[in-house]
C-alpha cells in the first residue's frame, strides 16, 4: 500500500505568525481492521528516520473494585 503525506494547519504554532503547515498522514480502510487495528484499539507508535511502526497494544484490564462489607 502507498499513501501521500499531506499537510494540516497548526494555528500560530511555535510562535510563528499565522498558520503553520505540518505533515499529516491519514490511514483508513477495512484492511486496518483485518490486520487487528479495530476501532478504539490503542497503539504504540515508534518513530525513526524515514519509518513509523504502529503496534496494537493489548487491552488493559482494570482491576475489579473490592466490595465493601456492611455489618
Amino acid at each position: 500500500r502507498q499513501c501521500t503525506v499531506s499537510y494540516t494547519h497548526y494555528p500560530g504554532a511555535h510562535d510563528h505568525a499565522g498558520d503553520q503547515h505540518v505533515p499529516h498522514v491519514r490511514l483508513s480502510g477495512l484492511w486496518l481492521e483485518q490486520l487487528g487495528f479495530a476501532i478504539g484499539t490503542k497503539l504504540r507508535i515508534t518513530a525513526s528516520e524515514g519509518q513509523l511502526l504502529m503496534e496494537v497494544l493489548p487491552p488493559v484490564e482494570t482491576p475489579a473494585r473490592a466490595r465493601s462489607v456492611r455489618r
